[in-house]
């Protein structure tokens, strides 16, 4: 999703709380995703908030063309 954002985009997308600490291909997109600074907040979200799921869960916002690298987290 994040390939087809306009150059002044902006994306929220809905993941498992454990991609936040998975190595492996999730790391090494997290990590790039950081150097690029497209990272712009991390909001996590508690258990049982969306039905049939029981798993926490994380809301990553991604921006394009950011000025700065900072990352807003938000527990």
């Amino acid at each position: 999703g994040f390939y087809h954002l306009k150059d002044s985009g902006t994306m929220g997308i809905v993941l498992p709380h454990g991609v936040l600490f998975r190595g492996a291909a999730e790391g090494t997109i997290r990590q790039a995703l950081l150097e690029m600074g497209t990272i712009d907040a991390v909001i996590g979200l508690p258990a049982n908030i969306f039905y049939g799921t029981s798993i926490p869960t994380t809301v990553i916002i991604l921006k394009k063309n950011r000025s700065s690298r900072d990352v807003l987290f938000i527990d």
